[in-house]
């Protein structure tokens, strides 16, 4: 009788096909020999269900980490049972912290009727005919059928032989594939157009970093990023894998390629107008020790991980800026609620488990925050790497996408952030997480000018258009509804430029009145005598430098104007923002007479 035997692989990785680990007449998954389709999320029993068998031919379901030890597919094709079952062997190569011994506490597990009755036969020991499967319906539904085929030898009376003198040897390559797992980091980067950007970014990658693969997709350049289409390009004598896309699909979109594509354990999505250090991976990624999902500081983001560090001119003075911060900061970190995307660490697996990246939420904005979201509602804890710092450009996509005319970036971040909203409440932009334990005086009152659609929590947040819902609608310009000598804190970032150059004074004299003895003032505005952001903005209407605060804080200027808002400058730095934008930021502590 000649019976064909068609062993079918599913890879619960994604891992190169060695012939060596198995007969080569397998069919693999994902592999230039594959015959079979792709299975969704490894769903196995779909693809059984949807498979045409032959009633006579033996099938098996093998895993891509087993090995089978010589002539068992021969000895299997002599037989005429209607399902053969065979032995597994731990193989002595798998180490304990690979594979417990607890999970299979014998070297060799004998396969037999009782085994078969518990339920307990695991797939990979079975070769079944196809009439078998043909037969019985299984659940489209469950990832793996060893279960359920094991329940329905049970129901049925088939012809079962046992061949305890056959071995597959489980998780063979388990070790092999972990450590090489172990070694390799999938970095992903979408682009679009800013080829220069990009080179920059790579560059810095291969400098500073160890033990990585690079996935590169491109999600409509013009002209493309890549020169062929080639699933790997090299670019100064470095490999890239390569996903290219004819239309802009939008970030989410091109990262679940990406991740798709990625055969590290850990993957880093990272903009490509990011400009890595030395030092980066290796400190980012020992954090995921504690946190699921982690990103650095930075000189450009909304929140929590943007930074001020001494202005650098050139990569090297990056490097430096950036080693002594980190020297200043081993080891720290905090936990929040989301981190932003410029640069996000964490496990395969994790993106496996809680599901993709929203791709509504086209080109992007918000979707980092949703992913980290649904990290959060099952569990799973954010972080940020306060020990690690890379410059990023900041916004580099979004301003194509409005230079080319593609996109309306406000109508695109409206849209986002209601989405957002919707799904996951008022108060999901809301970064920090305050400890339980943490003292807090109810007395304290904070301001947040100009807060948009970026709140602060602990602050009432003041904006003059509704549709921002702030806690106070306010024009800043008139009186602030605040009683002298009433508030402890006021917050204003990017908003004193947007006052008319005839009303700064008074805006900033009316801080100074609700403003306790004491209070502190942040200001953070583009610096005019630096970089271009003060002047490339058609909406900005008043200018600051670092000489402003003379008329508010020097006795002599001050009095020459008759100015009464006296402040004592604590700090006063610029940031670097990225592209030229240079920020001033300044913390101010009210000085005022006891009465």
């Amino acid at each position: 009788m000649n019976v064909i035997l068609h062993p079918i692989m599913f890879q619960d990785e994604v891992t190169d096909f060695n012939e060596l680990w198995i007969e080569p007449f397998i069919i693999l998954i994902d592999s230039s020999k594959c015959q079979a389709e792709r299975i969704e999320c490894f769903k196995r029993n779909k693809f059984i269900a949807s498979h045409p068998f032959s009633d006579e031919d033996y099938y098996a379901c093998v895993d891509d980490d087993d090995m089978y030890e010589p002539g068992v597919f021969g000895e299997i094709k002599k037989m005429d049972e209607d399902i053969v079952i065979i032995s597994m062997k731990r193989g002595n190569n798998i180490p304990d912290d690979i594979i417990p011994t607890r999970r299979y506490p014998t070297t060799t597990l004998i396969a037999n009727p009782e085994k078969v009755c518990l339920g307990k036969i695991s797939g990979q020991q079975s070769f079944v005919k196809g009439k078998i499967f043909k037969d019985h319906l299984f659940n489209e539904d469950y990832h793996c059928w060893d279960g359920e085929i094991a329940i329905h030898y049970k129901e049925s009376g088939e012809q079962i032989a046992y061949r305890p003198d056959l071995f597959v040897l489980f998780n063979y390559f388990e070790p092999q594939r972990w450590e090489e797992k172990s070694k390799v980091v999938s970095i992903i980067i979408p682009i679009f157009n800013q080829h220069e950007i990009t080179l920059e970014c790579l560059d810095a990658i291969q400098k500073n970093t160890k033990g990585y693969e690079i996935i590169l997709v491109d999600n409509g350049s013009t002209p493309s990023f890549f020169k062929v289409n080639d699933d790997i390009i090299e670019i100064d004598g470095v490999d890239y894998k390569t996903i290219r896309n004819e239309t802009n699909l939008g970030f989410p979109v091109a990262v679940n390629q990406g991740i798709k594509a990625a055969k590290g354990e850990v993957i880093v999505l990272l903009n490509n107008d990011c400009i890595c250090t030395q030092g980066w991976a290796t400190r980012l990624l020992a954090h995921l020790d504690s946190y699921s999902i982690v990103g650095p500081m930075t000189n450009y983001c909304t929140g929590l991980q943007q930074v001020t560090i001494p202005v650098y001119q050139d990569e090297k003075e990056l490097n430096l800026r950036a080693n002594e911060w980190a020297a200043g900061h081993v080891g720290e970190s905090q936990e929040v609620n989301w981190i932003i995307g410029f640069c996000m660490a964490f496990k395969k697996s994790l993106w496996e488990e809680i599901g993709p990246f929203d791709e509504s939420l086209w080109p992007c904005s918000g979707e980092e925050l949703d992913f980290c979201l649904n990290a959060r509602k099952r569990g799973y804890r954010i972080g940020i790497a306060k020990d690690v710092y890379i410059h990023h450009e900041g916004s580099q996509t979004f301003k194509e996408l409005v230079r080319t005319k593609q996109v309306n970036y406000k109508a695109i971040c409206d849209r986002n952030d209601r989405h957002l909203e919707s799904k996951w409440g008022k108060k999901v932009f809301i970064q920090e997480i305050k400890s339980p334990s943490a003292s807090i005086n109810p007395n304290e009152i904070k301001l947040n000018l100009g807060s948009g659609y970026r709140p602060q929590e602990g602050y009432i947040n003041i904006d003059n258009r509704p549709e921002v819902n702030p806690d106070l609608i306010c024009d800043i310009t008139q009186p602030l509804p605040f009683e002298d000598n009433s508030v402890d804190y006021i917050r204003a970032h990017d908003i004193l430029e947007h006052i008319p150059l005839g009303k700064t004074h008074q805006v900033i004299e009316e801080i100074y009145r609700i403003l306790k003895s004491n209070g502190i003032f942040e200001s953070c505005t583009p610096d005019a005598e630096s970089g271009q952001a003060a002047f490339q903005d058609p909406f900005h209407l008043s200018f600051w430098v670092k000489n402003s605060w003379l008329y508010y804080s020097d006795k002599a200027t001050r009095d020459l104007y008759g100015t009464k808002a006296n402040f004592n400058i604590e700090s006063m730095q610029n940031i670097d923002s990225g592209r030229g934008v240079i920020h001033l930021h300044v913390i101010a502590k009210v000085t005022k007479e006891v009465v």
